[in-house]
């Protein structure tokens, strides 16, 4: 492992610690304690991936799976939906588009994701929520939320 890898691990352990000890109060108050991984969580480390590293060290914890991340780390959207199942309750949908080399957010559906296999493994695996999500964009973002609706209710 190289310096930096165990720099980086050291933090995901330290990062882990804190988070358990958030968990166990979130829980205590019978509330579920869940984790949005962005797409460095779900990229190896030396053959460890911090999101399995996260999930062995916090007991109990969910995961808000974003389909935008998993698709930034190179990962394959139903592979990772189907892995990562068990501790899956809430996915964002959230898509983007490359234009002239620049990466843009756009509503879902209007951009380079295959939609149709990822909302059927989200149904397949029992997830409970999908959220739409549009941090941004050069459109109204209430007009992009009404078109992302329209595009996933297709296949519903």
């Amino acid at each position: 492992i190289s310096e930096d890898n165990l720099i980086i691990m050291d933090k995901y352990e330290s990062f882990a610690g804190e988070m358990a000890t958030a968990a166990k109060k979130v829980q205590a108050a019978g509330r579920k304690f869940s984790f949005h991984p962005l797409f460095f969580d779900l990229k190896p480390t030396d053959g460890i991936i911090p999101l399995d590293f996260l999930l062995e060290n916090i007991p109990d914890m969910k995961i808000v799976l974003d389909i935008y991340h998993v698709i930034m780390a190179g990962l394959d959207p139903v592979s990772i939906i189907n892995k990562y199942s068990p501790y899956t309750d809430i996915v964002h949908f959230k898509e983007s588009k490359t234009l002239n080399g620049k990466q843009l957010l756009v509503p879902v559906g209007q951009g380079d994701t295959d939609w149709k296999p990822i909302i059927n493994a989200c149904v397949d695996t029992g997830v409970k929520y999908c959220f739409i999500e549009q941090e941004s964009s050069e459109k109204d973002i209430f007009e992009c939320m009404e078109d992302s609706l329209k595009y996933v209710t297709l296949f519903l």
